[in-house]
Parts: structure tokens; C-alpha cells; sequence
């Protein structure tokens, strides 16, 4: 039986002003357009433009249920992450996962043709697309609003959100940007908690980091990359797949593999049990299985610092 379990750049102290204006410069950069192309059939590759980095104010579909916060399994400090307050993350995660089967619990699917329908639009209009766009990420994102996340459109592409987890920008490789996304890692540790990504031991990831070596010097693969029995996956995280797709976790048995996901634009357990296609649905994998571990390249978890 499945289990229903908002200033990026605020700093804590004054900032000079040489700091404040790299910080506006990563704001600046961060705001340029990204390509994506719309379908109205078949999926598509990127290509039409659309501004980033701005939303609306929305809510859930209904009210979240309110459900007793699950404990978490122990966590050991990964490389970009310096005592996080575990708590105050656990409680926010909740929280958007609440969202997410909320969602899932109201029956969202594309009625309106292909990546298509209300809800769905509304998600694509959260993250500052049009209509018609592949949205698992516009999904994940729209519930990470709900905690008061303030860039759902990183999460607009699995790329995307792998870097942004990462500290990159995986649309633009400038040297300048690159240093201010340290200076924010850096603040967001001295806060005590930084954006982590959880690598699966079969993931691709490894070889694209190589392979641009000069723009993730800062990765620790080593410290990044995980089997499943001790990959440190809790409720709330992003679940980023290697074929391309974007879910959100809603819970992760170490002991078993067991790991259960609410996402969107797929197929999968609709909210009356049965098998719905092109919605918002529960599915569940066994990590322990090989066959499963492939599907995923990791998972990403935000920073305090990038909800308001």
C-alpha cells in the first residue's frame, strides 16, 4: 500500500560592493532566455526562446493533507554540504511532497492534447512557459513553489536541473558566472546548508563531469557518487533520470531498494488505482535491481537558501 507521507542571492551579512555586483551579474545571466520548442504530438527537442527566472504566485489543487513527518536515515556530510539544518529541510520537504500527491490525488492529465490541460498549463505557467511544453519538470517544480521556491525553471529540463544542483549553468559555460555560483555555494554552506546531488553509481553523470573538467572543478565525484544501499535519498528530493525525465520523491527504503516517486507527463498509478498515461501518477522502482539503477542518474536536493 503506498504511503501518503520564495532573493537566491540574499546573503546573511553585508556584502561589499565588488561582491554585490558579481551577485547581480549571476542575476543578470541567470535571467537570459533558454530554447525550447512547444509540440502539439510529438515530443520535440529545444529550440523555441522563453524568458526565465519569473512566476506567478499559485496554489495547490485543494488543500494538502496534513501528514506526520517521517524520519530520516541518518545522512554523512557530502562535498557541498556543510551541516545542514536537517529539520528545517525535512519540514519543507514534507511539504512539497504533500503537494505533489495532492496533485496527483486530484487526476491531472493532458486533456487538451499533447503536454496539454488546465493544470497542466498552469504548471507550464508557473515555470514561464507557454502551453505545450514537456512538463515532468514544470510539475516537480510547481510543488517546490508551494514551499516558496524561487527558480522553478531550473528544474525545466533534466540538464538543467542536474546543474543547477551542482552549482552550473548548464546553458551557459562563462567563466564569470562560474565564479559567482562558487561565492554562492560558499554562502549557502556557511548557512549551513547547500544543494546536494546524489549521483547513482551507474549514472552518466561521472563522464559528462570529466569531460568539461575545467567547469566542475569544484565536483568531488568521489564523495558525490553512491550504491543504492547507502545513496542518502529522503522524501522531497528531485529525481533526475537518465533518459531525460524529472520526478519527485515521495519515499526511499535503504534496506529494500524501494523507492517510490509521484511525477508528471508519464505512466503510471493514477489516483483510482488504474494504469493513466500523460499524467500525474505514483510509481514505484526497486534500486536493488540493476535494471532500475540505470534508469536514474541521481537525485537533487535545494539549499535553504533557494526557497524565500
Amino acid at each position: 500500500v503506498l504511503q501518503a507521507p520564495q532573493q537566491l542571492f540574499k546573503l546573511p551579512v553585508p556584502v561589499s560592493p565588488p561582491q554585490q555586483q558579481r551577485l547581480n551579474r549571476v542575476s543578470s545571466l541567470l535571467n537570459q532566455q533558454d530554447h525550447f520548442t512547444a509540440t502539439s504530438g510529438q515530443r520535440s527537442q529545444p529550440t523555441t526562446q522563453v524568458n526565465l527566472f519569473s512566476r506567478p504566485t499559485l496554489q495547490p489543487l485543494g488543500s494538502p493533507s496534513k501528514n506526520k513527518s517521517q524520519s530520516s536515515n541518518p545522512i554523512r556530510l557530502q562535498a557541498l554540504q556543510l551541516s545542514p539544518n536537517l529539520a528545517r529541510t525535512s519540514q519543507r520537504q514534507q511539504l512539497i511532497v504533500n503537494s505533489g500527491l495532492q496533485e496527483w490525488r486530484s487526476g491531472v492529465r493532458e486533456t487538451e492534447g499533447a503536454n496539454k490541460g488546465p493544470r497542466i498549463n498552469t504548471y507550464a505557467q508557473n515555470a514561464k512557459f507557454g502551453k505545450g511544453y514537456e512538463w515532468c519538470g514544470f510539475f516537480t517544480a510547481f510543488n517546490f513553489s508551494q514551499a516558496g521556491f524561487k527558480y522553478p525553471e531550473s528544474f525545466a529540463s533534466y540538464q538543467k536541473s542536474r546543474d543547477f544542483f551542482m552549482y552550473r549553468s548548464y546553458t551557459s559555460r562563462d567563466a564569470g558566472l562560474h565564479q559567482d555560483l562558487d561565492q554562492l555555494r560558499q554562502s549557502h554552506q556557511s548557512q549551513g546548508s547547500a544543494r546536494q546531488y546524489f549521483i547513482m553509481a551507474e549514472s552518466p553523470t561521472p563522464g559528462y563531469v570529466n569531460a568539461y573538467k575545467s567547469h566542475y572543478s569544484h565536483i568531488d565525484l568521489g564523495a558525490m557518487t553512491h550504491n543504492w544501499q547507502n545513496i542518502p535519498i529522503q522524501a522531497g528530493d528531485v529525481a533526475l533520470f537518465s533518459h531525460g525525465h524529472v520526478g519527485l520523491v515521495v519515499s526511499y527504503d535503504a534496506r529494500t531498494g524501494k523507492l517510490e516517486t509521484v511525477e508528471g507527463n508519464t505512466s503510471g498509478q493514477g489516483p483510482d488505482g488504474k494504469r493513466w498515461s500523460q499524467a500525474v501518477v505514483r510509481k514505484s522502482y526497486d534500486l536493488s535491481q540493476a535494471e532500475d539503477r540505470k534508469r536514474f542518474d541521481g537525485f537533487g536536493r535545494a539549499a535553504n537558501g533557494d526557497f524565500a
